[in-house]
């Protein structure tokens, strides 16, 4: 580790494979124990978020609800309160102004799936 300023930094070497086979816990402790139930619910809560604002997207506001208090659970499963917060403020429409989610405009992208089994 190399001092910068208040941080320290590091330069690490990967084999040239998908982003996705590498998973990086950021400690303070590198005694203490990997929490692995607590990343699997933090991934799930932004899995589920993203869907929600997608549904949004296509008009699905009900299913945008079911999906970000889904969101709000795993959230508040990961010990993240203040987005599981957020993400049942959503859900129950208790943001104000042009954040409520009755008065978003939202148009579908390109890159969405419209069909039957999306989720």
């Amino acid at each position: 580790m190399l001092p910068d300023d208040e941080d320290a930094v590091a330069t690490m070497l990967l084999p040239d494979l998908s982003p996705e086979v590498f998973l990086f816990d950021v400690v303070e402790d590198v005694t203490s124990r990997r929490s692995d139930g607590a990343v699997a619910a933090f991934r799930a809560a932004l899995t589920a978020g993203r869907r929600a604002a997608r549904q949004e997207r296509l008009g699905r506001l009900g299913r945008a609800r079911e999906l970000w208090r889904q969101s709000a659970a795993l959230h508040l499963e990961a010990g993240d309160e203040m987005r599981s917060g957020l993400a049942l403020a959503i859900a129950e429409d208790q943001l104000g102004g042009s954040r409520a989610i009755e008065r978003r405009a939202f148009h579908a992208l390109a890159s969405d799936r419209l069909g039957p089994d999306d989720g």
